[in-house]
């Protein structure tokens, strides 16, 4: 899957890949090229995420002002924001609802993440648990 977006003198370039099972589908091995101009310059900034990304079919994501924090491991400048305004993900037996930021909690979402470290992401749980984050031990 690729997700490709322009802004004026900026451009952001997303791949990953994608497995999907009966019951989920999996989003991994993420490749991230940052571009900025500046003046007759281009800048590219390029990253390896070793996140998975785990969404359940059963399970209807609205994801509305949820900010991704990337930071590298030692919290030096090397860092970056994905911002997502509105998303929404419809599976056809939905039968739970992911809300993103929580209606009890209506501003917005961040999820804070070291990108250089291996995590896998239920983003809203694994069913019947609160659990969001967990790490994956390579």
């Amino acid at each position: 899957m690729k997700f490709v977006t322009y802004s004026g003198d900026k451009y952001t370039d997303i791949e990953c890949n994608s497995h999907q099972t009966e019951t989920e589908i999996e989003i991994s091995g993420c490749n991230l090229s940052l571009s900025n101009q500046l003046q007759e310059q281009i800048y590219t900034n390029n990253y390896s995420i070793g996140h998975t990304y785990k969404l359940n079919k059963t399970t209807k994501y609205e994801f509305l002002h949820y900010l991704i924090d990337f930071k590298d491991e030692n919290q030096h400048n090397d860092s970056f924001q994905t911002y997502i305004r509105i998303l929404s993900i419809l599976f056809p037996n939905s039968t739970r609802i992911c809300e993103m930021p929580s209606p009890k909690t209506p501003n917005y979402t961040i999820l804070n993440i070291l990108y250089e470290r291996n995590y896998l992401i239920y983003p809203c749980g694994i069913i019947d648990t609160r659990e969001t984050v967990k790490a994956i031990l390579t």
